[in-house]
This record gives C-alpha cells, sequence and structure tokens, in this order.
C-alpha cells in the first residue's frame, strides 16, 4: 500500500516495541494542605511586664516570643519605627506587628530577650561598665539613635554580661521639628542618663 506509513505496517505486523519503562500511575490531585486560620490571633500566656501603654505577655503558642500588646492607641508610624528599630538590632524577623480584627495594629510580636530588668537590679558586677557601653556601641553601629533609655527598657544577662535593649526607637535626624543638634544633645542626655544608672549600681 504506497500511503501506508511504517508505523501502521509495523502495528500490523505486531512489531511496535516501546522502550519506555512502565511508570506508575500519577495522581494529579492537588496535594491536600493543613487548613490555615489568617484571622486568627496570638494567644497571650503570663504577664511578664506592664508599661505606661502596653502589657508583655508570654506567647502560649512559642515559648521564643512575647507579645507587647498595646493598652492605648498607637501610631502606625510609633509602631513601625520600633518593629524596624527591634529587627535592625535583633535581626530580620525578629519583630512583628499584630493586627485587630478591624486592621488596627493591636501589638507587636517580638523575639523574647534573656536578661533581668535594669530596674529590678540592685547592684552589678564591676565588667557591667564595659557592657553599657558595648550595648550602646552596637546600637550606634546598626543605626539606632535609642530615645528610650529607662531602667525598664533595658535587660542585663548576667551569665553573658551584656545590656539588651527591649522597646526600641530611634531619633529621626531628618524630622524637621527638630534641629540635628537638638536631636543629638537629647539623644546623649538619654544615654548618659543610662550610663549614669548602670554605674551607681556597681
Amino acid at each position: 500500500m504506497l500511503n501506508s506509513s511504517p508505523v501502521n505496517r509495523a502495528m500490523e505486523r505486531g512489531a511496535v516495541h516501546s522502550n519506555r519503562p512502565d511508570l506508575p500511575p500519577v495522581d494529579y490531585a492537588p496535594p491536600e494542605l493543613p487548613s490555615v486560620d489568617y484571622n486568627s490571633l496570638p494567644v497571650p500566656g503570663n504577664v511578664i511586664g506592664k508599661g505606661g501603654n502596653a502589657v508583655v505577655y508570654e506567647d502560649a503558642e512559642d515559648a521564643t516570643k512575647v507579645l507587647k500588646m498595646f493598652t492605648t492607641s498607637q501610631s502606625n508610624e510609633e509602631v513601625t519605627n520600633e518593629v524596624r528599630c527591634f529587627n535592625q538590632y535583633y535581626g530580620a524577623g525578629s519583630a512583628e506587628k499584630i493586627y485587630g480584627d478591624n486592621g488596627d495594629i493591636i501589638g507587636i510580636r517580638m523575639d523574647k530577650i534573656n536578661g533581668e530588668s535594669l530596674l529590678n537590679i540592685s547592684s552589678l558586677p564591676a565588667q557591667a561598665e564595659h557592657a553599657i557601653y558595648d550595648m550602646f556601641d552596637r546600637l550606634e553601629q546598626k543605626g539606632i539613635l535609642f530615645i528610650d533609655t529607662t531602667e525598664t527598657n533595658v535587660l542585663y544577662d548576667r551569665t553573658r554580661n551584656e545590656f539588651n535593649p527591649i522597646d526600641i526607637s530611634s531619633y529621626n535626624i531628618s524630622e524637621r521639628s527638630w534641629s540635628e543638634n537638638q536631636i543629638m544633645q537629647s539623644y546623649h542626655g538619654g544615654k548618659q542618663d543610662l550610663i549614669s544608672v548602670v554605674l551607681s549600681k556597681i
């Protein structure tokens, strides 16, 4: 037959063989994924601290995290600054905003930082003097001019001889309502006040 293809002729003779191995059947159905509740809020555990505008809780779902839940309304700019500074200091992903059902910012979820509040410490070892200067050096190297330098916002880790800031926000040198000189004077004043507190406990 002039129009008969070699394949057709071979099939007629039963001579067609596949070199491909037999493959198991493929299930093209999408895998079943665990359900995710994107609207779920974090679960607060025990209270571990209180401030003028927030209460800090353990995260009942993650022992490595804490929840700073605001008790008064906070501006998006203030919270964004705090979250940015915390991530700058402790690493990306160490802090994130918590949103309520209506989309408002209601808190911050952040890494749990080791140490004891400086406010609760009556005496410090001599090496703590070096540690407080180290803390400010690290902050400044990361571009942070620490604003709220109160005793409640700094923890001291005796094991590592290390001071760790926990409520971090930074002066903005580009802020037009203040001159750069005013900002730096205020920053250095707060810095010296905290250093003086540490030295008074040694």
